[in-house]
């Protein structure tokens, strides 16, 4: 794999474009959080990683349709 591909792997740009990346971002919220289940955690942050990253990978509305799903599976 080349240099390159391996960053779209571990640092993808639409995730890398705040100040903190995604997936650290995600660990901080979830670390911080009591009470869900195991399948509302996981729900969680893939609403997380959906809005934050709409429009930076996919289209904007199809990443905001992706988050409200994932936030409607936790409930």
């Amino acid at each position: 794999m080349t240099h390159s591909g391996q960053d779209n792997i571990k640092h993808p740009s639409h995730y890398t474009s705040f100040p903190i990346e995604v997936i650290r971002m995600i660990e901080t919220i979830l670390n911080s959080i009591d009470g869900l289940t195991p399948f509302q955690y996981y729900c969680l942050g893939n609403e997380i990683k959906y809005r934050m990253r709409a429009g930076l990978k996919d289209d904007v509305m199809q990443d905001i349709g992706k988050a409200m799903q994932y936030m409607e599976f936790r409930k």
